[in-house]
C-alpha cells in the first residue's frame, strides 16, 4: 500500500495569569518547518502517514447504447427516476439520469 507521509509541527498557545491559572482558550497553528516559539508556545511535531487512496475519487461512467432499429424502447422521466433510484439504492451514491432523443 502506498502511502502519503507528511511532517509538521502543531503550535499550541496558552496563556496564564501570574498566579498559574489559564487565560483565554488555547490556539493552534500549524508549520510545515520547525517554528521558533513565543513563552506561551509549545511545538508538537506530528509525522501522518495517509494512504494514497484516500486522495484518488473514484469516477464512474456507464453507457448504453441500443442499436438503432433493434428496438422502440422509449426513456421516459419515470424510467430515468427509476434507474437513478436503483443507484441510490444498491451503490449509495446520488446519479442523474438523462436521456436524449435522436443521438
Amino acid at each position: 500500500m502506498t502511502t502519503v507521509s507528511v511532517i509538521f509541527y502543531a503550535i499550541v498557545s496558552q496563556r496564564f495569569t501570574s498566579s498559574g491559572y489559564p487565560t483565554g482558550k488555547p490556539t493552534v497553528r500549524v508549520t510545515k518547518s520547525k517554528p521558533d516559539c513565543a513563552a506561551t508556545e509549545v511545538p508538537v511535531r506530528i509525522a501522518m502517514k495517509l494512504p494514497e487512496r484516500l486522495f484518488k475519487r473514484p469516477i464512474l461512467q456507464a453507457s448504453i447504447v441500443v442499436p438503432e432499429g433493434e428496438s422502440q424502447f422509449q426513456i421516459t422521466p419515470e424510467i430515468e427516476e427509476g434507474i437513478a433510484q436503483l443507484v441510490q439504492e444498491n451503490l449509495g451514491i446520488t446519479m442523474r439520469v438523462t436521456s436524449r432523443d435522436g443521438q
